[in-house]
């Protein structure tokens, strides 16, 4: 490939990750942005002037050498995956209609067997680039997984403004939940970053019910303050006002959904990239988003995405939630876990729960084994239940527990172990007046943690035939209202 003209900053090849040069950019007018008639907002003669060459800042392609021909490269690969996977029988949908406009379709990668939920990536280019054909092989390390991954086209600008691009992804995911079930977990790379993180506003276009499913969000080199594109040559294109750069910047906005996000972004990336990630983490942190942002290593923007393709990739477990290696024998898949220390008040993607009027913190999460610390208010308790599939264990930290375990009832102190086999009904009650704390874990992890989230997202007013009705679907059978009552 031909090297790119020269550069003011070094760059790196995304093919090779050699540094080389890219070209230069001259520097130009900044434009005027739109009049808008809201008196709260600056007028343009009010507004300070840029300070900087914000052209430059989100210049992307013009400090990757070659990577003028990469939406080639992207194109012929996705095809290639698509044909390959057609050919091996897999299960593929495409151009699944969710509205009238030719762009409003999405396609669906299927896994093997049964899904474990939904995983939804929306993808980059300014909103006035590329659509879902791109990216089909980016499904892979999630399909591997277990997921079911919906990749949606949207209507580019200038045809379609931003607010109107947030509201057909809304569509979009109203649409592919009614098709498949279980949880969601979105990924947005790019524009996409800022188009998922836009569906847990409070004037996103979600429903209760969808925003409710989603148990994780991850922001891939995502765009969260607008403003600053209002200042550059593409703004020609996206017709932003301040009023919509305001409207549609996530680091402005109220996020009403408490699932984990993580913003994600290479550690090569333009500068602006970087802050714009830990700005976000740093905002919704502060409003009791569980929030976290990622350098990752010295990826570019385009680099920081290829772990998508590698089931056991650190950023398909930050999509996913799980990642899958081979054993020694290169055959059986088993969940990867980080060696480490989990600190005493710290957990999982900094995650707290209340569950049935408990604390619960995840401590540590894989395939195999799922633990979490548990708080217990006096007077709270766990009706009496089964795990069909796991076996579930206490190490009681501090206070004195009633256990109802198969009929009997027994008491736990600290310092006990407590054993409560999958199959057997169990009820764990603090019937004291002090607080309770204890370690729990199950093997293996089931959709417990998907539980969680549901039970967490309802509320202490929720209905108690929900809870039964929801437990139930993730494989948690409570036992009949007169055993509780006996028992309690």
């Amino acid at each position: 490939m031909p090297p790119l003209a020269p550069a003011r900053d070094p760059v790196t090849d995304v093919r090779s990750g050699t540094t080389r040069s890219g070209p230069d950019r001259p520097d130009h007018d900044i434009p005027d942005t739109t009049m808008t008639t809201d008196p709260c907002l600056p007028t343009p003669e009010d507004r300070l002037p840029a300070a900087r060459d914000w052209d430059d800042a989100f210049a992307n392609m013009a400090h990757v050498a070659n990577s003028h021909e990469l939406p080639g490269f992207w194109s012929a690969r996705a095809a290639r995956y698509r044909e390959e996977m057609l050919a091996a029988g897999h299960r593929l949908e495409l151009d699944i209609a969710y509205g009238e406009h030719p762009r409003e379709a999405y396609d669906l990668v299927w896994p093997e067997g049964e899904p474990r939920g939904l995983a939804v990536f929306v993808h980059g280019g300014y909103w006035m680039r590329l659509d879902k054909s791109f990216w089909t092989d980016f499904a892979e390390g999630a399909r591997a997984n277990g997921w079911v991954v919906c990749l949606p086209s949207y209507t580019l600008t200038p045809d379609a403004r931003i607010s109107e691009i947030t509201a057909q992804i809304g569509r979009a995911l109203a649409h592919v939940a009614e098709r498949v079930a279980g949880p969601i977990r979105l990924a947005g790379h790019s524009a996409g970053g800022h188009l998922v993180t836009r569906m847990l506003c409070a004037d996103g276009p979600l429903s209760r019910e969808v925003r409710q499913r989603v148990e994780h969000t991850l922001s891939i080199s995502g765009l969260h303050d607008l403003r600053p594109l209002l200042h550059t040559r593409m703004n020609d294109t996206l017709h932003l006002d301040l009023a919509e750069a305001r409207a549609e910047s996530a680091i402005l906005g109220e996020p009403v959904h408490g699932a984990p996000l993580t913003c994600w972004v290479g550690g090569g990336e333009r500068p602006e990239f970087i802050r714009q990630a830990r700005l976000l983490a740093d905002v919704w942190g502060g409003l009791d988003v569980p929030a976290t942002a990622h350098v990752d290593g010295d990826h570019n923007h385009f680099t920081v995405l290829e772990g998508l393709k590698d089931p056991a990739s650190r950023i398909t477990a930050a999509f996913t939630g799980t990642s899958r290696q081979k054993d020694r024998k290169g055959e059986t898949p088993m969940t990867v876990m980080e060696p480490g220390i989990v600190k005493s008040r710290e957990g999982l993607d900094n995650i707290s729960w209340n569950i049935l009027g408990q604390t619960y913190v995840p401590k540590q999460k894989t395939e195999d084994c799922f633990s979490w610390h548990a708080t217990f208010p006096p007077g709270t308790f766990v009706p009496p239940h089964i795990h069909p599939d796991q076996d579930e264990f206490l190490y009681i930290l501090e206070g004195r527990f009633t256990f109802l375990l198969d009929g009997k009832e027994l008491i736990g102190e600290p310092g006990d172990l407590v054993k409560l086999p999958r199959g057997i009904p169990h009820g764990i009650f603090n019937k004291t007046d002090g607080t309770i704390k204890t370690l729990f874990w199950v093997t293996p992890s089931g959709p417990l943690y998907d539980l969680f989230w549901e039970l967490h997202n309802m509320g202490p007013e929720a209905d108690p035939a929900e809870i039964v009705a929801v437990s139930a679907a993730h494989a948690i059978d409570f036992l009949p209202p007169e055993d509780s009552e006996a028992a309690s």
